[in-house]
Formats: C-alpha cells, structure tokens, sequence
C-alpha cells in the first residue's frame, strides 16, 4: 500500500492542478438566507431558511417546520428552531 499517495483534483483550466475542492463548511455559510432541508440522526426532516451556521455546523432555521420524509408534506411548524451539528445527517439546499 502506497503511503505518499496524492488526490488529484480536476480543474477547468488545468486538467491535472492538484487543488483542494472547497471545504462543505464554505457553501452552507454561503447560503444563509436560503432555504434548506436538514435531515436529522433520528430521521426527523427539517424545512427552513437558513439564518446563522457556526464552525461546529450548528444551525438556526427561523422559519422551520418538520415534514414528512417520504410524501414531503408538512407535520407542524416550529418557528425558529436551533440544531445542534451533531445530529445533522445531511444538509440539502432547495432551489
């Protein structure tokens, strides 16, 4: 097993540029005011705009309400609703 292995990334302007892609950390901060899905450990999913993401990939949603995985429809509002980032699953943003 090669322990000096090197990721090599593929870029538009250089096709073997060894460049890091942005950390997922750089795209949610850059989404505060968009609306997100947060789909939780428990398997609770969570609707809502997002208002603040810390380091720790701790969230404010304000509006947020929690739905239903499969059919998507609403199960109750929650209004603004703190989470914590260790019990994120996933983050998706709508469009």
């Amino acid at each position: 097993m090669c322990k000096n292995r090197r990721v090599v990334y593929r870029n538009k302007g250089d096709p073997l540029r060894s460049e890091k892609p942005p950390p997922p950390l750089s795209y949610l901060k850059k989404a505060h005011g968009s609306e997100v899905v947060v789909k939780l450990k428990n398997g609770v999913e969570i609707f809502g705009r997002l208002v603040v993401c810390d380091d720790m990939m701790n969230l404010v949603l304000s509006p947020a309400m929690e739905r239903d995985p499969e059919t998507k429809k609403p199960l109750r509002n929650v209004g603004e609703l703190f989470i914590r980032g260790n019990n994120i699953l996933f983050i998706t943003l709508e469009e």
